[in-house]
């Protein structure tokens, strides 16, 4: 059950608090997609499962995206394409994993229809990777468009962001690739990473897909298309990035959350219509402040800023049209799965208009 924490209050100051009896508990480093605008998704990474709010009835569902003939899924993210969805996941059997990511076209209500193929010449079997088959292992984040779709993927021997186009119709399985952009040495944290949203697509008579991307020189936004341009614009944040120490095993976290925790750094990138979103972190002492810098790609200028009303160590954002949906997640020296605390729902006109934000 979702209750309002106060009456109205997004009218008056753009955001709206919830207190809810389920969350992901996976906080921080959630993906998800509106379904409607009314109703938000988000993936539960640890339970295989989407948790729907439906937030005129405040009310939350729980659905695991099963359906005869399809294999079980670890959910990993979840993108809007065409008039339904792709989700990333892993295969699982029973309580283990195997290494090896399958994408799932789901129709409205969540539900499978089309377990997407990699291409013949990588092989028929997607459960099974030898070392030397440049075939993806896993992928950890995907980003839609209307034709295509965006993911950054892991490999045995290399890493990067790969593009797929889809089927020319819904009968059809097979994904082509038209695009890989690989990954640069200080990206290279794929089980413990950095940015909660790598990956951003606008919309509108100038849609593309985007990158958050870092390079010796510091981060940058990449278009990802044919050889992958820089755009020049970037906001100005204060420190560099963080310099993390190696993670080799599960007693090295703590150290490298540590680092995480007492960084400031662009965080991650969104799309809401026409415009990207930089979130940027920066650490104080009495928590982090949250910035959302509006970017125009096209005419690759900064455009205003918005502070988020939240001190939270970890969040997440899923962006639509008309609410961007907020995720709290508590440091991971409160708790390591860094559990989220609050779901807060901002209005889309207040942060697409540069105005403040504020929340109880």
């Amino acid at each position: 059950m979702l209750l309002p924490l106060a009456a109205d209050p997004l009218a008056a100051a753009g955001c709206r608090s919830f207190d809810t009896t389920e969350l992901p508990r996976l906080g921080g480093l959630d993906g998800g997609a509106w379904l409607s605008s009314s109703r938000v998704a988000l993936t539960d990474v640890t339970e295989h499962r989407f948790l729907v709010y439906e937030l005129d009835r405040e009310t939350v569902e729980a659905v695991e995206p099963l359906a005869k003939g399809h294999d079980p899924q670890r959910v990993v993210d979840l993108t809007a394409v065409r008039d339904g969805f792709v989700m990333a996941g892993m295969y699982r059997e029973e309580h283990r994993f195997l290494e090896g990511s399958t994408f799932l076209r789901l129709d409205p209500s969540l539900k499978p229809v089309t377990t997407y193929s990699w291409p013949q010449e990588w092989g028929d079997d997607i459960h099974s990777h030898d070392r030397d088959s440049g075939r993806p292992n896993m992928a950890d984040e995907v980003e839609g468009m209307q034709d295509s779709f965006v993911a950054w993927t892991f490999f045995s021997d290399r890493e990067g962001i790969m593009r797929f186009a889809l089927p020319a119709d819904d009968e059809s399985t097979a994904v082509t690739p038209t695009g890989f952009w690989p990954a640069m040495p200080i990206e290279a944290h794929p089980r413990v990473p950095l940015f909660s949203s790598r990956l951003a697509a606008t919309v509108g008579e100038d849609a593309d897909a985007y990158a958050l991307r870092v390079g010796d020189e510091g981060p940058f936004i990449q278009r990802l298309a044919g050889s992958g341009e820089r755009l020049n614009v970037f906001p100005v944040w204060s420190g560099q990035m963080p310099d993390l120490p190696p993670v080799a095993a599960m007693e090295h976290y703590p150290q490298w959350w540590k680092a995480v925790e007492n960084s400031s750094f662009p965080a991650s990138i969104y799309a809401e219509g026409e415009h990207l979103y930089l979130l940027v972190r920066s650490a104080e002492e009495d928590g982090p402040r949250w910035d959302l810098h509006a970017v125009d790609p096209v005419a690759d200028t900064l455009l205003h800023r918005v502070r988020l009303p939240t001190r939270a160590a970890h969040l997440s954002l899923v962006p639509g049209p008309e609410h961007w949906a907020l995720v709290e997640g508590s440091s991971y020296f409160e708790d390591e799965m860094r559990r989220p605390k609050r779901l807060l729902l901002l209005d889309s006109r207040v942060i697409r208009n540069g105005e403040e934000l504020s929340c109880s």
